[in-house]
């Protein structure tokens, strides 16, 4: 586990079995959490912005790919609607070879499937829809993106956070 602040590595350590650790006494500002495998310099996982107060406590919650490389859904090919037939809503991912990307898809599979809500990792299609949910960081969709997408029409909302806020962002 590594944590880092403006880009400079402030802390590292090895997580025990159970993956849980406490950091204490942070300074106010903005952190990033990096998990890596040993001997692999590229992260597994890497939180999105966390910031700190200094005066309340911050729980973040990140999972962990096994160590069988995770496979990403292949989506389901998205038609493209003749004018006027729009998505009602429609669930953006950063690019399929992201980290942070497969372990959304892997939270959010399920109520995908049972919802039938279409989902990708292409801007071009969602502009098809009249909501389009962003799930993850900038670093995966960013600001531009969703400007973009907001000044064709369309209706933008970005879920990021720990698993619990991202599945809850899938409603309403």
């Amino acid at each position: 586990l590594q944590l880092h602040r403006a880009g400079e590595l402030l802390a590292q350590g090895k997580l025990g079995k159970g993956g849980a650790f406490r950091l204490r006494s942070l300074d106010p500002g903005v952190y990033t959490l990096r998990i890596l495998r040993e001997g692999d310099p590229t992260p597994v996982v890497a939180s999105d912005p966390i910031t700190v107060s200094g005066a309340d406590p911050v729980q973040i919650d990140l999972s962990v790919p096994g160590s069988e490389p995770v496979p990403v859904p292949t989506p389901v090919p998205v038609p493209v609607p003749a004018p006027g037939n729009l998505f009602d809503r429609y669930v953006l991912f950063g690019p399929a070879d992201q980290p942070a990307t497969r372990i959304h898809l892997l939270l959010l599979t399920e109520k995908l499937a049972a919802h039938s809500i279409p989902f990708g990792f292409r801007a071009d299609e969602a502009a098809h829809a009249a909501h389009v949910i962003i799930i993850g960081g900038q670093d995966g969709v960013s600001a531009q993106v969703a400007a973009d997408l907001v000044a064709q029409g369309v209706t933008v909302r970005r879920v990021a956070g720990d698993a619990q806020h991202i599945r809850d962002g899938l409603k309403g």
